[in-house]
């Protein structure tokens, strides 16, 4: 008979197998034996779980997410490289422009802080002689003569 099928029966008691755990299993002599021991879901991860999920998935489809998901990956990383040399701008801007404005700002604060003790200070002996300060009008009333 050419190109015939070959039918096989197969026990549905049978722990069932993927190409690549068969693969693996006929290279591994440790697993010999635990082919005996029935198959147990709570020794499973779930990382064992999830891995194992890839054989659903078909190759082409699963190369398409992993460009997709490499692209995806390679523009956040360019996004935030730009981000980082907008912010390393923005800081080293601020840093020339805005300190030494901030540092002109305080000293004519203290400027200005100094010309007012300075006119305190000389409007505080005036006043203690009865003078008017200056800068105030001076008071009105009977002056008596020779004053």
């Amino acid at each position: 008979m050419r190109g015939g099928v070959k039918i096989e029966e197969v026990n549905p008691d049978q722990d069932w197998e993927s190409d690549s755990e068969a693969g693996s299993a006929a290279s591994d002599s440790s697993d010999d034996a635990d082919e005996g021991s029935p198959f147990d879901p709570n020794a499973e991860s779930l990382a064992d779980r999830f891995f194992a999920l890839k054989d659903i998935v078909a190759p082409a489809t699963r190369q398409a997410i992993a460009d997709s998901a490499s692209t995806t990956v390679s523009w956040i990383r360019w996004s935030a490289g730009l981000a980082g040399q907008a912010a390393w701008i923005v800081t080293t801007s601020a840093l020339l422009v805005g300190l030494p404005a901030m540092l002109s700002i305080e000293g004519e604060g203290g400027l200005v802080m100094q010309e007012k003790e300075f006119m305190g200070q000389q409007a505080a002996p005036a006043a203690a002689f009865g003078a008017p300060a200056p800068g105030q009008p001076q008071a009105t009333g009977v002056v008596p003569p020779g004053f």
